[in-house]
């Protein structure tokens, strides 16, 4: 795994975040908001940190992007594009014998990946609640051993 610097953000990075922040609030509970961010709504909230002298911290490419989620080397853009990958590789058939229910995801978590980011991960390739029913996916995840720097 390749070492991205952490860096301040810039305003062109304001699309990346918006992405993020949005995934959370339609994907998980670690925002409680029901509606994603717009445009204005993040550069307001960009130029309110930059007013206060607050840095928006993140992890760079070595080409500007942000980095992300990978998914068997490849980035991927976000919690639900790692999903659609799975879904892409497993199919939607969860039956007894299925190949959903046969294989098996290891997850490789940086050493110091926050907490609610190994839950979107587990949530990611694990399944989904959809019109009020679970509708799973994976069910046997486990993780490498931890790796410090």
């Amino acid at each position: 795994m390749s070492t991205c610097p952490v860096i301040r953000c810039r305003e062109d990075h304001l699309g990346a975040i918006r992405a993020i922040f949005n995934d959370a609030i339609l994907n998980t509970t670690a925002l409680y908001e029901y509606q994603p961010r717009s445009e204005a709504t993040i550069l307001a909230w960009w130029q309110a940190k930059q007013q206060a002298g607050y840095p928006v911290l993140g992890v760079e490419h070595a080409d500007g992007s942000l980095a992300g989620i990978a998914m068997n080397g490849a980035t991927v853009a976000d919690f639900e594009e790692l999903r659609k990958r799975v879904i892409g590789l497993v199919g939607t058939d969860t039956g007894p014998n299925s190949l959903a229910e046969r294989t098996e995801v290891e997850l490789d978590c940086d050493y110091s990946l926050k907490y609610v980011n190994v839950v979107r991960a587990i949530t990611a390739v694990s399944g989904k609640v959809q019109d009020g029913q679970i509708v799973e996916l994976i069910k046997k995840i486990k993780f490498t051993p931890p790796k410090r720097g």
